[in-house]
């Protein structure tokens, strides 16, 4: 691997915005058991909270937590519907987490036990191992949040774009938009614009609907990218300032 195939900005981003702020070290020794580059890239990523993906070419990670969105799909990029899945909770659910890692104080492998406050004997409990990470409260934290994602990721959403989809990154946060009626989002294309001082005046492709009580729009970019949330003042049906 040489530093051309590396995403050495973002790495360093994180670097200096989580990792050294935080503390959070990576403590690993790999000896002659067959690891491999890809196998410490990974376990250096789990250790900061994050995820080793590839993206444009490149060797990346990203990290887990609040975003601010990346971009927004609407129905205007996409090529089939956007459908919405729900997978309800089962006995077959992991309820609980232990991690397993190695104690910085002894050098001894310890476990800590992740449980939420209204289930603390749960049915179905995940072992983690978790490499490079030597304190308690680290390891504590990201086990429980492994746990939030078995508990609360029950949505999934699906569509198809024709190459709109690859602006974005793997763990990117994107906006999802309809155009179903009665909805909370109306979807429509910009098809007119006028400059008045500081003064922009929207004309759209859709009737928009006004009985929203505080709307906002936002608007997707030439790049794929969006705009923070606006506020829109009405002149017409099809147009606003």
């Amino acid at each position: 691997t040489t530093d051309a195939q590396i995403d050495i900005a973002a790495i360093n981003a994180l670097e200096a915005n989580y990792w050294t702020p935080r503390n959070e070290t990576f403590d690993y020794s790999a000896d002659s058991d067959g690891t491999s580059m890809l196998d410490i890239l990974q376990k250096i990523a789990n250790a900061g909270m994050g995820y080793f993906h590839l993206s444009d070419g490149l060797a990346t990670i990203g990290r887990e937590g609040v975003k601010n969105w990346s971009g927004v799909i609407t129905p205007q990029e996409t090529t089939e519907e956007l459908t919405t899945a729900f997978k309800a909770p089962s006995s077959d659910d992991y309820d609980g987490v232990d991690v397993t890692y190695t104690n910085s104080a002894t050098w001894a492998e310890e476990t800590v036990q992740c449980r939420t406050s209204d289930n603390p004997t749960p049915n179905k409990v995940e072992n983690y191992k978790l490499d490079g990470v030597v304190t308690t409260d680290r390891a504590y934290r990201i086990g429980m949040r492994r746990l939030m994602k078995y508990i609360y990721q029950r949505c999934t959403y699906s569509t198809s774009t024709e190459l709109d989809a690859q602006c974005y990154r793997y763990g990117d946060r994107v906006v999802m938009t309809d155009d179903i009626p009665g909805s909370n989002t109306i979807s429509c294309l910009v098809v007119g614009m006028q400059y008045t001082d500081s003064l922009v005046t929207i004309e759209t492709s859709e009737r928009l609907d006004w009985t929203f009580a505080n709307p906002r729009v936002l608007f997707r970019l030439q790049d794929g990218s969006a705009t923070g949330l606006l506020t829109p003042n009405r002149v017409d049906d099809f147009t606003f300032t």
